[in-house]
């Protein structure tokens, strides 16, 4: 009796150990941000996956702000350690926030993705882009 009283309690704790979720991902995330071929900064924020995270930089009438969220992909198609990157860009002008622009972003954990918005068919770069962010995104490990 007392070796199926044992059984039952291993079997028990075993259970509730599984039952128990795992903690979420978070990523280190680094970027670097032109607006108007003025660099605006290069913040750097931790975020939990699947969680938006922010910097913001300015004063009353004027800054700028990066708001992330980074989505690894789990399609089976996709290539190992995806990540989607939802980005938003905005301006402060004149005590007002404006979206200067946002994407979503697919990039390989650890590597660069640029995005930049230019007139016609200008070259993208940092100094001709009315904006350019050069972004990054990996793990930093798991929890709060």
């Amino acid at each position: 009796m007392r070796s199926l009283f044992l059984l039952a309690s291993s079997l028990l704790l075993m259970t509730a150990g599984s039952a128990v979720a795992e903690e979420p991902s978070r990523f280190l995330v680094e970027a670097e941000l032109w607006i108007g071929g003025e660099q605006m900064g290069t913040p750097s924020l931790t975020v939990t996956a699947n969680s938006p995270g922010s910097v913001e930089v300015g004063d009353a009438d004027s800054g700028w702000r990066l708001e992330v969220l980074v989505e690894p992909v789990t399609d089976a198609y996709a290539p190992a350690d995806t990540l989607w990157m939802h980005v938003d860009v905005h301006q402060k002008i004149g005590g007002q926030w404006e979206v200067v622009a946002d994407s979503l972003l697919g990039v390989p954990e650890g590597e660069n993705a640029t995005f930049s918005v230019v007139e016609g068919k200008q070259a993208a770069t940092a100094e001709s882009a009315s904006l350019y962010l050069q972004i990054s995104a990996r793990s930093s490990g798991k929890g709060a």
